[in-house]
């Protein structure tokens, strides 16, 4: 892989730190981490990103049925593995612990988690416990790029000029919701669970890659970097500072978190491989944590409750326990789950591949 690609891949792989960083904080009910919980959405900024940048890039993107197929496969095979063995351990450790004995609800909680469906409301009145409810943010993305592949086979039919329209149009339409909540009594928190309340910071990500990599993009000087350093600070402030409200003001966080992180992006994308920026946030540690942050995510509260188990009172012991715990729980994913299954996704994509003999040893390039 040439180096540009990879130093600016690894420097992507920070933010996905940064971001789960702050929700292990906020899942472990720090004061210091109260807006934690908007990591998921530099998540979802950068998800949406790195997909719609992917399919740009795909041979046909104005003809979803070319990829769309491969596309949910190639996600599907990134995700389910690590998920379900996830999903047996907090399975198991729910009927040990005593906790969680209700097998219907077991099963209910299990199904919804492992069948994308856990933001829905049918889901949320199971009253799963964090261990199930995290796999929320894994629906609202499954929903949305179950239709996102067709939005953008059509923005490229126009050209992408529409791009910027439809992003004003869906953020009204959520906008709309908001405020009906809001004057009902209603919170925005639930919104934000919500498909179409993910699906708008998803959007973020979405219109930036098409800003940067769609048919109207242009070469731009590369950047210096601040821009980067900027927009990290911000999400910090707003992981420490933000929080949940019943009012539009709950809107704020999210609103700030959402462009700060398209300004980090777009700063890293836009700095030159050997940019201090670049490689900060592409720094080995911080790298690391990133490519095994979807593992995290799904075993940190299993973690949480085992360390809990051993240590129930707050101490620097147990502290340190349930983020070793963590860290270990989600290594062990990364290196025999998650690689195992994309190597074997890999490998069947080369199989299908034509074969080229005058050029034997290019399958094995990239």
């Amino acid at each position: 892989m040439p180096t540009t690609g990879s130093a600016r891949s690894g420097s992507l792989d920070g933010i996905r730190a940064l971001a789960v960083l702050g929700v292990l904080a906020y899942h472990a009910h720090y004061a210091s981490a109260r807006g934690g919980y908007l990591g998921v959405d530099v998540f979802f900024v950068l998800s949406g990103y790195l997909i719609t940048r992917l399919l740009l890039q795909s041979p046909h993107p104005e003809r979803p049925l070319a990829t769309y197929g491969a596309f949910l496969l190639r996600r599907l095979v990134r995700l389910t593995p690590a998920l379900a063995v996830a999903l047996v351990a907090v399975v198991t450790l729910g009927l040990t612990t005593g906790r969680d004995s209700d097998r219907t609800v077991l099963g209910s909680c299990t199904a919804a988690a492992a069948g994308y469906v856990m933001d829905l409301p049918a889901a949320e009145r199971l009253q799963c416990n964090a261990m199930w409810h995290i796999t929320w943010s894994l629906a609202v993305e499954q929903q949305f790029y179950l239709v996102w592949p067709w939005v953008l086979a059509g923005l490229l039919a126009s050209a992408g000029r529409s791009a910027g329209l439809c992003l004003l149009l869906y953020a009204g339409a959520v906008l709309d919701q908001v405020v009906l909540r809001a004057h009902g009594g209603g919170s925005t928190a639930r919104l934000l669970y919500a498909p179409y309340g993910g699906g708008l910071v998803l959007l973020l990500g979405c219109a930036l890659a098409l800003h940067l990599h769609g048919p109207r993009a242009r070469t731009r000087p590369p950047t210096n970097g601040r821009g980067a350093i900027g927009a990290a600070g911000v999400l910090l402030v707003l992981f420490v500072v933000g929080g949940a409200s019943t009012h539009l003001i709950g809107l704020l966080p999210l609103v700030l978190t959402g462009l700060a992180t398209t300004t980090l992006i777009a700063s890293l994308v836009g700095c030159p491989p050997t940019a201090w920026a670049v490689r900060a946030f592409g720094a080995t540690w911080l790298a690391y944590l990133g490519r095994i942050s979807y593992s995290l995510y799904l075993w940190h509260e299993v973690a949480y409750r085992l360390a809990e188990l051993v240590a129930p009172r707050y101490s620097p012991v147990a502290e340190l326990l349930r983020f070793s715990l963590a860290l270990g729980f989600a290594a062990a994913s990364y290196a025999f789950v998650e690689l195992p299954a994309t190597a074997w996704w890999r490998r069947r994509e080369v199989h299908r591949q034509p074969t080229a003999p005058s050029h034997p040893v290019s399958a094995g390039a990239g």
